[in-house]
C-alpha cells in the first residue's frame, strides 16, 4: 500500500534509516545549520563551538582531521573554521561517524587524481 504524506510544517528534510527488517522515516526540523552535503550525500550540520568536527581545506586534498571547533569566522567572501589544533580550515562539519570521515578523505583523493590526469 502506498501512502502520500506531507512534510510537517517546521520540517525541511525527510531522512530514512534502514534496519534489518524495516525503514524508519524521520522528519528533520528546519535548521539553519543543516545542509545536504554533496561529498557525504547526507544531511550534515555546521558545528557549534566545542563540537567534535571534521575539518578540511582545498589546499590539502585527501587530508582531513577530527578535532573540536574552537573558533569560526563567517564573512561574505568565505567561511573559516579553527580546530582545537590551532589551524584554520575552509570546511567543517559536525562529526557523526568514521564512514563520514572516510568519504571526506576519499573525495579529496579523487579530486587530486583528476587534477593530475
Amino acid at each position: 500500500m502506498k501512502k502520500v504524506c506531507r512534510i510537517p510544517e517546521g520540517s525541511e528534510f525527510v531522512t530514512a534509516e534502514v534496519t534489518d527488517s524495516s525503514i524508519i522515516l524521520l522528519f528533520e526540523p528546519k535548521a539553519t545549520k543543516a545542509f545536504l552535503c554533496d561529498i557525504t550525500n547526507d544531511l550534515e550540520y555546521i558545528p557549534n563551538l566545542g563540537d567534535l568536527s571534521i575539518f578540511w581545506s582545498q589546499e590539502r586534498p585527501g587530508a582531513a582531521i577530527v578535532a573540536r571547533l574552537s573558533d569560526y569566522n563567517f564573512s561574505e567572501k568565505e567561511s573559516l573554521f579553527k580546530s582545537s589544533n590551532g589551524l584554520w580550515y575552509h570546511h567543517a562539519i559536525r562529526f557523526r561517524n568514521e564512514e563520514q570521515y572516510n568519504k571526506i578523505i576519499s573525495h579529496g583523493r579523487e579530486t587530486q587524481s583528476e587534477k593530475e590526469a
